[in-house]
């Protein structure tokens, strides 16, 4: 079954630097087959005989440690998860909508509902079951809508992508 794995800050700043050409080597090593990576920034899709999420998280999770020595979360999804993220993307259609200002949030765990309801109001994203849509009115790097600020106030991991990212990846899992 094919899966997509989006893995936190790695190769960000210089830090937790990994190549995706030995993390490929790495997951083809421990039995995942047609391992694909997509830019430099821990985007992958394969194949697992596996079929527990969870396992195969912590499986990937192990490996890079085993190897590198530090930490990397690792949220894996498969095609039809990934597939209805992108169908249900709540700022599709809105007369402004702009591929390029559109980012996804992927959140490890389910918020709870008094930590969604301390995040400052903006109409800039939207929260569906444990991903945040966001369609920006400036860059990602401007905003203060970012991966550490949902963190903290949600209480849980998560990782950002861009529309293209996650199009990209539903393409090569496809």
């Amino acid at each position: 079954m094919k899966h997509i794995a989006f893995l936190r800050g790695i190769n960000v700043s210089g830090q937790k630097k990994i190549l995706m050409a030995d993390l490929k080597l790495l997951l083809q090593d421990a039995g995942f087959e047609n391992v694909n990576t997509y830019i430099q920034s821990g985007n992958l899709v394969f194949e697992s005989k596996l079929v527990d999420i969870e396992q195969i998280q912590n499986q990937i999770h192990q490996l890079i440690f085993e190897k590198y020595q530090f930490e990397v979360p690792t949220l894996v999804l498969t095609k039809d998860k990934l597939q209805t993220i992108i169908n249900q993307n709540p700022f599709l259609g809105i007369p402004a909508f702009n591929e390029k200002r559109m980012y996804f949030t992927l959140l490890f765990e389910m918020p709870k509902p008094d930590l969604i309801e301390k995040l400052f109001v903006s109409d800039e994203y939207k929260i569906v079951d444990n991903v945040i849509y966001m369609h920006l009115n400036e860059s990602y790097g401007d905003t203060k809508l970012n991966n550490n600020y949902f963190e903290k106030v949600l209480k849980t991991l998560a990782t950002t992508r861009n529309l293209n990212t996650m199009l990209k990846m539903l393409e090569f899992a496809t």
